[in-house]
């Protein structure tokens, strides 16, 4: 609680502190709370907090986690939800001024200690854009299975881990931070892993090529009922999906043999150094998106087979697509 009062021409700020174990106010004993000469007008105190709402333009905000627990048999079930807050500040190209964000999360998960693995787990996310006063504007909601969620570093995106159960891969699905546009579930033991990055310098041009590989925990929700899937090829922006193929074999029990790290790669025209991370200098400067090609995606499955895909502007060239035998590639619709 703030009081003003006036003495001898000034204003004087007085503050109430809350303490102790009652609840009660302990008050401020300065000399000026209380004297009679004293005088507060509704007018000054309402200028006040208006100034005061000038500076913190939002009130802080707060989050509760909880647990509950309880016996099944012999078993002990725990449901954990865990609720947080995560800020992003980041230039954007060609912006003005920073673009904040913060995401409010909220993760719900439930185990068991007689079951490997969770028995359900969710991620919620609420992201509001920060204006410069501090007020915040609402810009998307989503839900999604998982059991963490993080602001990736490099690119503004938001990513929710599906974690891998009895052998199988971890997922991770990928929203664009600023719109929580769905671009891509990708695999991997860790984010940094899942997608190689292409960059043209001085242009704000981004792509992102992602794969999901099959034995993931999220096949299903990923594949439908396309069992003779290998994996899920993802072309995009940090924005939106731009294209999508399915690598698929003959039939699923053709599939094992496809399965190593998959791991994507790039290789640039000339040049036989594979990297998860291109700048493509040939096209500096060219904010054309169609001056993006010259490069190769490459998807190392499994010993032995390896899979070629040039890029030319900004398309994958499926005619011209290296495949090794029993393997075929075809469009597939955006997320």
């Amino acid at each position: 609680m703030f009081v003003i009062g006036r003495r001898n021409g000034t204003m004087n700020l007085q503050i109430i502190a809350l303490t102790g174990r009652s609840g009660r106010a302990l008050l401020n004993r300065g000399p000026t709370l209380f004297e009679p000469q004293m005088k507060f007008t509704a007018a000054s105190i309402v200028a006040f907090l208006g100034l005061l709402g000038m500076a913190q333009a939002q009130t802080p905000d707060h989050a509760t986690s909880t647990l509950e627990t309880h016996a099944v048999g012999t078993a002990m079930e725990a449901r954990t939800i865990n609720r947080t807050f995560l800020f992003d500040s980041r230039l954007q190209w060609h912006a003005n001024a920073l673009t904040r964000l913060v995401v409010g999360m909220e993760v719900d998960t439930i185990q068991r200690d007689d079951t490997e693995g969770l028995l359900a787990s969710s991620v919620a996310a609420t992201v509001w854009r920060i204006g410069p006063t501090g007020k915040r504007q609402p810009l998307w909601v989503a839900k999604v299975s998982g059991d963490n969620g993080a602001i990736d570093h490099d690119q503004p995106l938001f990513v929710v881990r599906q974690p891998g159960c009895c052998g199988a891969r971890d997922s991770y699905t990928v929203f664009g931070l600023y719109n929580g546009r769905r671009l891509f579930t990708a695999t991997g033991s860790r984010p940094s892993e899942c997608w190689a990055t292409l960059e043209v310098p001085n242009t704000g041009l981004i792509r992102l090529i992602a794969f999901h590989a099959a034995y993931s925990a999220s096949d299903d929700a990923a594949f439908g009922a396309r069992k003779e899937t290998v994996g899920l090829l993802t072309y995009a922006s940090p924005e939106n999906p731009l294209a999508r193929f399915r690598l698929v074999a003959k039939d699923a029990a053709a599939v094992d043999a496809f399965m190593g790290e998959a791991m994507v790669r790039l290789v640039e025209q000339g040049k036989s150094e594979e990297t998860d991370s291109l700048t493509l200098w040939s096209a500096d400067g060219k904010v054309d998106p169609g001056a993006i090609g010259g490069f190769s995606i490459r998807l190392d499955l499994s010993e032995g087979n390896t899979v070629t895909i040039p890029v030319v502007a900004d398309k994958l060239k499926l005619a011209a697509a290296v495949l090794p035998a029993g393997l075929k590639i075809e469009p597939a619709p955006l997320p």
